[in-house]
């Protein structure tokens, strides 16, 4: 049930005000309007004064006292007027169907003319009662319902139990209000406030339908409302279907929140001796009248809201539909993001790792590059060195390139001399054979002579003219070997093969040093270039390692460029230009007329194999030439010797056994014996020759084979010495190129240690700044994480915003459509009308004035006080 605590309450503080007022006018009815004559009067200009209205007209208020018996109907009626007059008038206009009117206050006399009366007024208000007989706009009606059982009021006297006690109202006072060009009949609105007090002792646990029950303890006043007709005059019911009709819920709401405009009071309380007081009920119908409702306003306002709601929601529901599609899209667009922020955040994590790795490499770099740069003044001494090595080595090979060309012309100066030798070794050959048919002819006398000899006995003639022509014979042959010998050697024979012999000794014993020498050539020319390889290596690394760092250095500017990271990205550039241009000094070059250090290390490579296999031939021809020499030296020696030895022989004893033959004395005998010794001195002399002579061929022969051997060497000593020249010059040449290179090296040397050094002092600002990078792009790693964090959540969230999205669209939709469209309808079905007959109601109320009547031109309210009768026990 409703409550009404406020509106009860006023109702309450007039009701009582009216009641006691209504009473003392009651009380007093019958009474003389003025005392007995010895009583001091008092005028009614002292007695009476006037009310000032702001609008100055005459105003009625009325007061109209019901008397019901205890069920509610009428016994009698009593109405009061208080005419206003603000203007004093004298002549005060009225009108009243009242009966028995009389002056409750003075002595002023009207003048009645039917219903028209005319008050003669000393300018002041007048106060007047009257009864009256007709009809009431409002009946009431009390039931008693004694435990469920309905009872007459004069039973319900001193009995107890559950008592019900319910008053009903009936609204009577119906209007025809015409709003907007239509009629409307509408019921008078009044507001009946029914109450009374009861005694605590007879009542107990009271209750109330449309109302309230306020307790001090003793007493217990109860205070009801009611509004007979004005549902009928709005339509309640007729809204209530229209709603079930419409908008099925909302009637449930209004049915359950127990929406109703009350017409009845209703009070149950378990009672003992049953006794009831009077009650008392006020009427008025000038509740809404004060109300100025301007509906027409109000429904204009009404009307333009809705259609503005209408149009939002429409809007809304645009905007759910376009916000739903919007979230779709970022939906399947918000994955993508995730996705690319994990990644975003894995790279970050990789940057970061990087960056750290790159930040010690920087150090370590930056550490490399002070060493680098400490050490530049060794490299640049080193390459002092070398460079001084390298014009020795040049000069050096450039004389060793003139010998080579000496030994060249000696060693074809030598073949020539060995193949004037090898023309003479025919003559020599032609002599020898002639000194061994010599020998073999010696041989062959001394066997003659010997066989002569023996046959001595023959005749001493024959042996006289045999040894003359012996004595001629070795005479001849000893001429004739020594001819042979002179012809055969010119005489310079034996200087010639000392000469020979001791020259091919020292150039052997050359050669075998210098064989010795050059042997490492070719290792040591190889180890350097090893070192040139090695040094390039170790180049290439670096360059490799700086053009990383440049390429990450390239990287960082481009993404947040700064004039520090320009700065050392210039450096690093510089830097590798040099390194790169000594590394090409360190590799073959491409260009000939430009050679590198690795182009003369390859010539030298070559020129030192070349002079290898030189040197190693000349040796070996050195080492035949050397035999040849000592074998025609020895063979030489030997002939000479042997041949002198034997034609010496063969002389003397020719000339003994001549001498023999001279001397008178001797006898025949001792010149035999003589001669017999001569002859077998002279077989062994011949002999002798004979054996020198074939040592002499064979000799002979020696010195043939090893002059063969000697011009073989001699050519293979020419060739080698040929080849030699050629290495030495191309040795010579590599030198030159190498010289150069290490010039190229030396500048290269210098900008390499300007830039070491610049490159110490960039890589340990690079380090710094690295460092800083790192620490940021922790950060940016850490931010990252909670971006990606935030991602997750964020997909969530979209994929909520659009699943709600969706239900905000689809709701907005149902809203319109159940909501909005019907409360449009049920607006204009219904609300327009109730407004209508709610204006209707407030102008009924307002012209709902009087109940006796009223001047024209007078403005006024009226009030209905019911007094119930109370049930009392009889005293019996």
């Amino acid at each position: 049930m409703k409550t009404y605590s406020k509106v009860i309450a006023g109702a309450l503080a007039v009701m009582l005000s009216a009641g006691a007022t209504g009473m003392y006018a009651m009380a007093n009815k019958k009474e003389d309007k003025k005392s007995d004559s010895d009583e001091s009067t008092t005028s009614s200009a002292e007695k009476n004064t006037h009310t000032t209205n702001a609008d100055g007209k005459t105003y009625k208020e009325e007061t109209v006292y019901v008397m019901t018996k205890a069920n509610g109907s009428k016994d009698r009626v009593i109405v009061s007027d208080w005419l206003k007059n603000p203007k004093g008038l004298k002549d005060l206009e009225d009108v009243s169907n009242l009966k028995d009117i009389e002056n409750t206050k003075t002595d002023e006399t009207f003048d009645a003319n039917g219903n028209k009366i005319t008050w003669k007024t000393e300018g002041g208000d007048i106060y007047y009662k009257g009864n009256y007989s007709g009809d009431l706009p409002i009946e009431m009606k009390v039931t008693y319902t004694l435990d469920g059982k309905e009872t007459k009021p004069e039973d319900m006297a001193g009995k107890s139990g559950k008592v019900t006690i319910r008053y009903d109202f009936t609204n009577k006072a119906k209007q025809t209000i015409n709003i907007n060009g239509k009629d409307q009949q509408v019921y008078v609105p009044f507001l009946m406030t029914t109450g009374s007090i009861l005694d605590g002792d007879i009542f107990s646990n009271v209750d109330i339908k449309n109302g309230k029950v306020i307790s001090d303890g003793n007493k217990q006043i109860f205070v009801g409302i009611a509004m007979p007709g004005l549902k009928e005059s709005l339509n309640v019911e007729g809204l209530k279907e229209s709603l079930k009709k419409t908008d099925e819920k909302t009637a449930e709401k209004l049915e359950e929140k127990d929406v109703e405009i009350p017409e009845y009071v209703e009070i149950t309380a378990d009672v003992h001796n049953f006794e009831m007081p009077t009650t008392l009920t006020l009427a008025t119908s000038n509740l809404l009248s004060n109300a100025e409702i301007d509906t027409t306003e109000i429904l204009n306002a009404v009307e333009s809201k809705l259609n503005e709601m209408a149009k939002g929601v429409d809007q809304l529901s645009v905007g759910a539909g376009k916000l739903s599609t919007g979230l779709n899209t970022l939906n399947s667009s918000v994955t993508p993001l995730s996705d690319g922020i994990a990644k975003l955040y894995l790279g970050s994590g990789e940057l970061n790792q990087g960056l750290k790795t790159a930040q010690d490499g920087a150090s370590q770099l930056a550490q490399g590059a002070g060493t680098l740069s400490s050490s530049t003044d060794q490299l640049t001494s080193g390459i002092a060195e070398l460079k001084t090595g390298s014009a020795t080595l040049s000069t050096k090979l450039g004389e060793a390139s003139s010998g080579a060309k000496t030994l060249a012309g000696g060693a074809s100066t030598l073949a020539g001399g060995f193949a004037q030798l090898d023309q003479k070794l025919p003559t020599l050959a032609s002599g020898a054979q002639q000194l061994k048919a010599g020998a073999q002819q010696l041989a062959d006398g001394s066997s003659q002579l010997s066989a002569g000899a023996s046959q001595l006995s023959t005749g001493l003639s024959q042996a006289q003219n045999g040894v003359a022509q012996l004595q001629g014979g070795a005479q001849q042959l000893n001429t004739n070997l020594q001819q042979q010998l002179d012809k055969t050697t010119d005489g310079t024979l034996a200087n010639a093969t000392a000469k020979l012999s001791a020259g091919a000794k020292q150039v052997s014993d050359g050669l075998t040093q210098m064989n010795t020498q050059v042997a490492n050539l070719p290792t040591q020319v190889q180890q350097l270039g090893q070192g040139v390889d090695t040094a390039a290596a170790s180049l290439e690394t670096t360059i490799s390692a700086n053009e990383q760092v440049l390429a990450g250095l390239k990287q960082l500017n481009t993404q947040s460029p700064s004039q520090s990271l320009a700065t050392s990205i210039a450096t690093l550039e510089q830097t590798i230009a040099g390194q790169k241009q000594i590394l090409a000094a360190l590799k073959n070059g491409t260009d000939p007329s430009n050679p590198t250090i690795k182009d003369g290390i390859s010539a030298l490579e070559t020129g030192a194999g070349t002079i290898k296999t030189s040197v190693g031939a000349l040796a070996n021809g050195s080492a035949q030439v050397n035999t040849g020499a000592q074998q025609i030296d020895a063979g030489a020696q030997k002939l000479m010797s042997e041949a002198q030895k034997g034609a010496e022989q063969i002389y003397g004893g020719l000339a003994q056994l001549n001498g023999k033959f001279n001397e008178k004395n001797t006898g025949i005998l001792d010149g035999s014996k003589a001669l017999s010794s001569g002859l077998s001195e002279l077989n062994k002399g011949a002999g002798a020759l004979n054996s020198g002579v074939q040592s002499a061929a064979g000799g002979i022969g020696e010195l043939t084979t090893g002059l063969g051997q000697l011009s073989n060497g001699a050519k293979q000593l020419n060739g080698g010495a040929a080849q030699l020249s050629s290495g030495l010059v191309q040795l010579h040449d590599g030198s030159v190129k190498l010289d150069s290179g290490i010039g190229q090296l030396a500048g290269g040397a210098g900008q390499f240690k300007d830039g070491a050094k610049l490159l110490a002092e960039k890589m340990t600002t690079l380090s710094e700044g690295l460092k800083k990078l790192a620490d940021g792009s922790g950060e940016l790693y850490s931010g990252i994480g909670t971006l990606k964090d935030g991602s997750t959540q964020l997909t969530d969230g979209v994929k909520q915003l659009s699943d709600g999205a969706k239900q905000l669209d689809d709701g907005l939709k149902q809203f319109k459509t159940e909501a909005v469209d019907k409360i449009m309808r049920v607006y204009n079905d219904e609300i327009k009308g109730l407004m209508d007959k709610l204006s209707a109601v407030t102008k009924a109320s307002g012209a709902y004035n009087n109940f006796s009547g009223i001047a024209e031109g007078t403005d006024g309210e009226v009030k209905f006080i019911y007094e119930t009768e109370g049930i009392t026990k009889s005293k019996d």
